[in-house]
């Protein structure tokens, strides 16, 4: 397990980011994506976007470090970039038989591109998916004038369907057995979360509902709280 700081600016983290471009003129140059309406940028000081896109941003390429400085590709075959905060109702879905050269993601939650909640890779492929950002950095002349052209506000998903899509990488959705949920007392910059009879037994809060409805359907749960009750002999707490 690794942690990083809680940056009061995550700009830090692109402005290193910048320093391993080949054009030392990058140095400052990705700020101009603020112009943008959006919210990509969220947790980027002196920057009006909202939320923490910006940071999500910054941890795919701290993951791309950690992953380069312990060989990690050579140990393992699969990757799995997911949040701390997703519950499941069932068993993932079994991914081995999908199209291993694709980015597999749940289904749902796309808002004008592709989820960035949980992302599954092959080694092979894996660092590619997570690239997003050293794009961004260091290119971004070329992604500003791209980006500017959507249609709407851009968000983080929007994003990654674009690059992706630049990068001719394909994507393949599975069945989704997971929500996402929040104590009362969790800081959030985004969604504050709803009470659902269906969680409040564990003091937890469903972020998504449409998430929370994806799961319900996909894993045939007639009772959720009871359901949840039954995996807790797997000693989990909020």
């Amino acid at each position: 397990i690794w942690t990083v700081p809680e940056y009061t600016d995550w700009g830090v983290v692109f402005e290193m980011i910048a320093k391993t471009c080949h054009v030392n003129s990058n140095i400052g140059k990705w700020r101009k994506y603020c112009k943008i309406p959006g919210q990509f940028m969220g947790g980027v000081a002196n920057c009006s976007h909202s939320g923490s896109a910006g940071i999500l941003l910054a941890f795919r390429w701290l993951v791309q470090q950690k992953i380069l400085e312990f060989n990690l590709l050579d140990k393992y075959d699969w990757f799995i970039l997911t949040r701390a905060d997703e519950l499941y109702l069932c068993n993932h879905h079994d991914f081995l038989e999908m199209n291993k050269n694709h980015a597999l993601l749940p289904t749902g939650e796309n808002y004008g591109g592709w989820s960035d909640r949980h992302i599954i890779g092959k080694s092979s492929n894996f660092l590619k998916m997570m690239n997003i950002t050293t794009e961004l950095v260091c290119k971004s002349d070329f992604w500003f004038r791209t980006l500017k052209r959507l249609r709407g506000e851009v968000n983080l998903e929007s994003i990654q369907k674009v690059i992706w899509a630049h990068m001719k990488l394909q994507v393949s959705e599975f069945p989704r057995s997971m929500f996402t949920v929040k104590r009362e007392q969790d800081a959030t910059r985004w969604s504050n979360g709803i009470s659902h009879a269906a969680v409040q037994t564990f003091g937890l809060k469903i972020k998504y509902p449409d998430e929370f409805t994806a799961a319900v359907k996909h894993c045939k749960i007639t009772n959720v709280t009871n359901s949840l009750k039954d995996t807790q002999h797997y000693n989990w707490e909020v």
